[in-house]
C-alpha cells in the first residue's frame, strides 16, 4: 500500500483522486491466480483482470482502515500540482510520481479504475480478499509507533484540523475540492 508510511506515522491517506474508486487486488490473490494460470491453464496470450471484491474511494478506504485498526484514519484530497510537488519533496523520484501515482489517481478520479471482476473466483473457486480482510491480516504493518526508513522515520503521529476537516501534518489542505469527498462506509 503506497500510503502506508502516512497511515503509520500520521494516521492519514493523501492523494488527488477526489471521490474516484479503485478495485484493489491482494498480492497473495494475484500470486494464487498466477500459479493456476501458469500450471493449469493453456491460455497463451490470455489477459486476466484480477480485481478484488469491491471498488473503493480513498475516503471509503479510510473508513475500513479506521474500523480495523481501531483509530481514526483520515483522507486528505489535494490539488494535483500540490500532490505532485509534495510527493517529490518526500523523496519519490519524479518519474515514479508521474507514472505510479499521477496516472493511477487520475484514472481513479475519472472512474476508469472502478473495476470489479469475477476472474479470481473463476480461476481459484475462492472469494477474493477484501481490503478489510487484508488490513486485519496485516495490522502490524500499520502500527503508529513503528519506525520507517527515510523521511517518515522521525515524524511523530499527530493531526491538525483546518476548517473542521482532519488534515495530515505537513501536507497543505486542498482549498477547493473538485468534488466532495464523503466519509462513508464501503458497506453503506
Amino acid at each position: 500500500m503506497l500510503n502506508q508510511p502516512f497511515i503509520r506515522s500520521r494516521a492519514c491517506l493523501v492523494g488527488c483522486a477526489g471521490d474516484g474508486r479503485v478495485g484493489l487486488a491482494a498480492a497473495d490473490d494475484v500470486a494464487r491466480a498466477a500459479a493456476i494460470v501458469l500450471t493449469e491453464r493453456d491460455a497463451h496470450g490470455a489477459n486476466y483482470e484480477l480485481i478484488g471484491p469491491e471498488a473503493l474511494s480513498m475516503a471509503e478506504m479510510t473508513a475500513v482502515l479506521s474500523e480495523v485498526l481501531g483509530r481514526t484514519i483520515t483522507y486528505q484530497d489535494m490539488p494535483e500540482a500540490e500532490f505532485r510537488t509534495r510527493a517529490v519533496e518526500l523523496g519519490m523520484p519524479e518519474d515514479q510520481v508521474n507514472v505510479r501515482v499521477m496516472l493511477h489517481q487520475a484514472a481513479w478520479e475519472r472512474g476508469d479504475a472502478a473495476l470489479v471482476t469475477d476472474t479470481y473466483r473463476e480461476l481459484t473457486g475462492k472469494t477474493p480478499t477484501s481490503l478489510k480482510e487484508w488490513v486485519a491480516a496485516h495490522q502490524d504493518a500499520f502500527a503508529p509507533g513503528a519506525r520507517l526508513p527515510g523521511p517518515f522515520s522521525s515524524r511523530p503521529l499527530s493531526r491538525s484540523r483546518v476548517r473542521g476537516r482532519a488534515t495530515c501534518p505537513g501536507v497543505p489542505p486542498r482549498s477547493q475540492p473538485s468534488r466532495p469527498v464523503p466519509a462513508r462506509s464501503p458497506h453503506s
